[in-house]
């Protein structure tokens, strides 16, 4: 039995900055913080007892939301909602072998209710503009890309930023333009492979799935991730993204914060020293 110190915070998203602050006060060997590293969706479904696609009556009051639930994570023959969907493909005018930033955009390519319409009318600037009018004109709930992750949205955003319309290239259904910044990935063994993950890119109030970095769809259909998303309480945009395993923990991470289980920050970090009358 371990007698621990409770902190509320009212900005989750710098929870580990105050945690790694604590920590430089009182060391890793001296201190242990617990439930710092859940990420912020993910919690929120936890506390109101959430999942995604779930079927809920909501209300709005002074204390802020309130939810019904009227589906159950248990049900094996829920009704999936009428999502619609669109596929966004880029081509580039090549300047050299490997296709790059500096690169003109030549058109793009939309596929929505089995209509496939290229973009490739006017000048630059015209074809990003005709993007974002049919991205919200046909206002898809699910986008997916070859690549969007890595390359694609990334590519678009600095041709947006090139054309000075960055703050007008919003695809997100939500008033935020996608961003310059490129961002690193993640390098990772797993059963004797290395593998490289690129970084996540959003669309807000949109799910974007990225076909070439997803291991859940390309395994199991789309079905398939909304099944791991609904049974282990991950969002959509991120399930698509992560291994089986840590989906799998998300799982195990709800089953610990409502049995009140402390679960300790960066979880993967080697225990500090011991010595052996300790590890006895």
């Amino acid at each position: 039995m371990k007698r621990v110190l409770e902190i509320d915070i009212t900005d989750y998203n710098r929870l580990p900055f105050f945690a790694r602050k604590l920590l430089r006060l009182g060391g890793y060997g001296r201190l242990q913080v617990y439930n710092v590293d859940i990420p912020v969706s993910q919690a929120y479904m936890y506390d109101k007892d959430l999942f995604p696609l779930a079927k809920v009556h909501v209300e709005e009051s002074k204390n802020g939301l309130s939810y019904t639930m009227l589906d159950s994570v248990e049900e094996t023959s829920y009704e999936v909602p009428n999502l619609t969907t669109m596929w966004l493909d880029v081509e580039l005018k090549r300047t050299g072998s490997a296709p790059r930033f500096s690169d003109p955009l030549k058109s793009l390519t939309v596929e929505f209710d089995g209509e496939r319409v290229v973009l490739d009318g006017g000048d630059e600037l015209q074809k990003l503009q005709e993007l974002v009018w049919t991205v919200h004109e046909k206002d898809p709930d699910v986008i997916f890309t070859r690549g969007g992750d890595s390359f694609l949205l990334p590519y678009l955003a600095y041709r947006a930023y090139v054309n000075n319309a960055l703050n007008s290239f919003v695809l997100s259904r939500d008033k935020i333009p996608l961003k310059v910044k490129r961002g690193r990935g993640r390098t990772f063994f797993s059963y004797g492979r290395v593998y490289y993950r690129a970084p996540l890119r959003r669309l807000y109030g949109r799910i974007h799935i990225d076909v070439e970095n997803t291991f859940i769809y390309k395994a199991c259909g789309f079905e398939g991730l909304v099944e791991v998303s609904r049974t282990c309480r991950v969002p959509l945009h991120r399930a698509s993204r992560a291994s089986i395993g840590s989906i799998m923990s998300s799982l195990q991470l709800y089953t610990a914060l409502k049995s009140e289980t402390l679960i300790p920050w960066k979880r993967h970090v080697p225990e500090s020293f011991k010595s052996a009358w300790d590890l006895l």
